[in-house]
């Protein structure tokens, strides 16, 4: 698939069914980010900690994006899949202190 990134983002949401699951390198995954159009973040944390190596999945980032933890899935092996939505700017992640219902987190 070719050619502008926004364009081809709006014509695809335009088309009938539900999510648009962008599992790509890292280029295109910073793509997304940078210009705005990725509404939640699906991130999979694994039981390994590497020694070494650079951050090529997230890139340098221009400016702070904030998300919300929407749910959090544990996996057969310990693995997490954390879900989060973008907090668009004039929004709140969240309406006041974390209560208790985030503090399991």
């Amino acid at each position: 698939m070719g050619g502008d990134l926004a364009r081809i983002v709006a014509r695809l949401r335009r088309e009938p069914g539900k999510d648009i699951i962008v599992d790509a390198g890292a280029s295109l995954v910073q793509e997304f980010i940078r210009r705005g159009l990725a509404d939640d973040y699906r991130i999979f944390v694994m039981p390994v900690i590497f020694g070494r190596g650079k951050n090529h999945y997230w890139g340098p980032m221009l400016k702070q994006q904030t998300l919300k933890l929407l749910s959090v899935k544990n996996l057969n092996h310990g693995e997490l899949v954390l879900h989060y939505e973008t907090v668009r700017s004039g929004k709140r992640p969240y309406p006041g202190p974390l209560d208790d219902s985030h503090s399991s987190l």
